[in-house]
């Protein structure tokens, strides 16, 4: 997740398929029905969050929340055709994914919108 205003970007993979999304939304309760939906585990987090926010993701929503602020440019699985916010959620999904993953990472998919 990346906020660097208002609006949120999420960006998910299944790491086992490697396919691999992004997505815009225009407030929290947005972006936590998302996260809901997508009945994610983990959130990695790449700005700072609100009391609040940590609240309902670690409280409410009992996510294991992890920080990345590194971001990877990878224009093989990032294009030009998404908004700066997107890339950058996107770029820190996968410097995190780099530095965590203890295996092959070929198999990841171009990022789809």
């Amino acid at each position: 997740i990346d906020r660097p205003g208002v609006q949120f970007a999420l960006s998910y993979m299944d790491v086992s398929t490697g396919q691999f999304f992004v997505t815009s939304l225009d407030d929290f309760t947005s972006l936590c029905g998302e996260i809901r939906n997508l009945r994610a585990r983990e959130l990695v987090i790449g700005y700072a969050l609100s009391e609040e926010e940590e609240q309902v993701f670690s409280n409410q929503m009992n996510l294991l929340l992890s920080f990345e602020d590194e971001v990877t440019e990878d224009v093989q699985l990032i294009d030009n055709s998404l908004t700066d916010l997107e890339k950058a959620a996107a770029g820190k999904l996968l410097s995190y994914l780099h530095r965590t993953q203890m295996r092959d990472l070929s198999h990841l998919q171009k990022v789809v919108h």
